[in-house]
C-alpha cells in the first residue's frame, strides 16, 4: 500500500468514522454581503495629493482603478498611494500602474487615502464604494 493510502482506523471509543466531506455551511456568512453604495471619478492633480472622490457616508470599503492619462507610459508606475493620510511622493508610497485595481477595506483608510501622480500627468481614478 502506498504511503498516502494508509488505512484510517475507526475511532478507539467506538464512534462512527465519517468518510464523506462535510457540506459547505453558508450560514457562517451571517447575511453580511457587500453592496455597492456609490462611486466616484476624478482626475489626479499633478504635484499634489489627491483624495478619494465622493465617499458616501455608509461606505466602508472600495475598489480603485487607475487609468493612464493620454501620453503616459503604460509600463511605468503612474501614481503612488498612502492610506494613512500622508501625501505620497514620486518615489515614496505604494506603486500604482495603469489598469491596476485594488481594494481598501477600512472606512478610516478611505478617508485618509492620498494618491500622487509620479509623472505629473492627470490620470483618471475610478472608485466603486461598498457597504457591508
Amino acid at each position: 500500500m502506498p504511503i498516502d493510502d494508509i488505512a484510517i482506523a475507526p475511532p478507539a471509543d467506538g464512534g462512527e468514522l465519517i468518510d464523506t466531506p462535510a457540506p459547505i455551511n453558508n450560514t457562517l456568512r451571517l447575511g453580511l454581503e457587500k453592496q455597492a453604495v456609490g462611486n466616484g471619478t476624478c482626475r489626479m492633480v499633478a504635484d499634489s495629493g489627491t483624495a478619494l472622490p465622493n465617499i458616501p457616508g455608509e461606505a466602508n470599503s472600495a475598489i480603485l482603478m487607475l487609468e493612464a492619462a493620454p501620453d503616459a507610459d503604460l509600463t511605468a508606475t503612474l501614481a503612488r498611494i498612502w492610506l494613512d493620510g500622508t501625501t505620497p511622493t514620486e518615489f515614496k508610497g505604494l506603486a500604482v500602474t495603469h489598469g491596476a485595481a485594488f481594494e481598501i477595506t477600512c472606512r478610516r483608510d478611505l478617508v485618509r487615502a492620498r494618491l500622487f501622480p509620479c509623472d505629473g500627468l492627470n490620470h483618471l481614478l475610478n472608485v466603486q464604494y461598498f457597504s457591508v
